[in-house]
């Protein structure tokens, strides 16, 4: 059998991610995750259905959970030599010197030397939910233990975005080009939490270099984001000046807005999602995609419609662009401050600073911070540079 490690497992988890979506956008046949406590010993290789493992114990007596060894594992039965068949996943794109295949296994004596593919090692005393089974022969690292492999070399600003993604309901293509970074697919599941990563953390041997970063992305990453723009838009607003960000301090994203008893007459919902909501100015950042919310032809087959069906699909986009705006009203009349926000704005710095300056604004109206002083300092030459370089990470490949 095969486990998929690090960076290379990032791929597959992706890839399955894709998979799983049932929305519009159905690239392969939908499947479901596998499951990550269907660990086979040496006992059994049955694999239970989730419901009749509810109440198995995966924890020990003083509450730590379970390792593999604990649950008897098939370490002897972990290579790294054999080839991998990966064609059953969406375009997970080739393995080379500069980005190998990461194969872990139990024993050093059965890592291999190629020069597409590179062995981790792997710790017998890592957590029960530390491996996601793909299939009998196949096991990918979990998203937790995803994320202590990747921080070994990863940025703090890359780092961050994947977290974000892994606790949020969309993910990017499994390998991102400059051209797709914004591909994704949406409406899918979160697979992991901030709570889940720390608990990894708790439990297993994580390198100093990576527990250190993994620990700084926490203080910036955000659990709930719907897009990769949400991700992107909420670290170049929220990041202090010194790692390239406008400093505004983090967002909390699609935070729900009940509407008081008392304004119910006067608003057409119970309760609103807000992209990007910053509580200490009740100032809330909505972004509204080409795609989704300003494409007339979104969705339209480019022949073959009848004027009927012309009519329809009009009619259903002038009420679906009329809906947007009226909840924008009801949420400024709930006493939230919205700030629309388009594609084109993500394009280059200077547009991106005129969405910073009506945050800053907002702030400022209520003693946040001090407007004049903030702006002098987003208006250094160190703090620009480190902006544009930031922002050329974060949007690369922007609409």
């Amino acid at each position: 059998m095969h486990i998929v490690t690090g960076w290379s497992a990032l791929r597959v988890l992706r890839a399955l991610r894709m998979r799983s979506y049932r929305g519009n956008r159905v690239w392969l046949p939908a499947v479901d995750l596998p499951e990550r406590t269907a660990i086979p010993t040496k006992d059994s290789n049955e694999v239970r259905a989730p419901e009749e493992r509810a109440g198995e114990a995966n924890r020990m007596g003083d509450g730590r959970a379970k390792t593999l060894a604990e649950c008897g594992f098939e370490f002897d039965n972990v290579v790294a030599g054999k080839r991998v068949d990966f064609e059953r996943f969406y375009d997970l794109g080739p393995f080379t010197t500069d980005d190998p295949l990461e194969l872990g296994v139990f024993n050093s004596n059965k890592r291999v030397h190629l020069k597409t593919t590179r062995s981790r090692m792997l710790s017998t005393s890592l957590p029960q939910t530390a491996l996601l089974r793909v299939d009998p022969d196949l096991y990918i690292a979990s998203p937790e233990l995803i994320v202590a492999q990747i921080a070994e070399t990863a940025t703090l600003v890359g780092l961050t975005q994947i977290i974000m993604e892994l606790c949020g309901s969309y993910a990017v293509m499994p390998v991102p080009t400059a051209d797709s970074l914004q591909m994704a697919v949406y409406e899918i599941p979160p697979v992991t939490s901030i709570a889940a990563i720390k608990e990894l953390l708790g439990n297993a041997r994580v390198k100093t270099r990576a527990r250190h970063l993994i620990k700084q992305a926490f203080a910036y990453a955000c659990e709930g984001a719907a897009s990769p723009a949400e991700t992107n838009l909420s670290l170049a607003l929220g990041l202090p000046m010194d790692l390239g960000g406008y400093g505004l301090g983090m967002p909390v994203l699609n935070a729900r807005l009940q509407t008081p008893e008392g304004e119910r007459a006067y608003v057409g919902q119970d309760h609103y999602d807000l992209d990007l909501y910053w509580a200490d100015c009740r100032a809330d950042i909505e972004y509204e995609s080409t795609e989704f919310h300003l494409d007339p032809l979104y969705g339209v087959p480019s022949a073959g419609l009848r004027s009927e069906e012309v009519k329809a699909w009009r009619e259903d986009r002038i009420a679906r662009g009329a809906h947007d705006r009226i909840r924008l009203r009801d949420i400024q009349t709930l006493g939230v401050q919205v700030i629309p926000v388009v594609a084109t704005d993500l394009r280059d710095v200077r547009s991106l600073d005129h969405v910073a300056r009506s945050l800053l604004h907002q702030k400022a109206l209520v003693g946040c911070v001090d407007e004049e002083t903030h702006l002098a300092s987003l208006d250094d030459y160190d703090a620009r540079t480190k902006r544009e370089s930031l922002h050329g990470a974060l949007f690369a490949g922007a609409a």
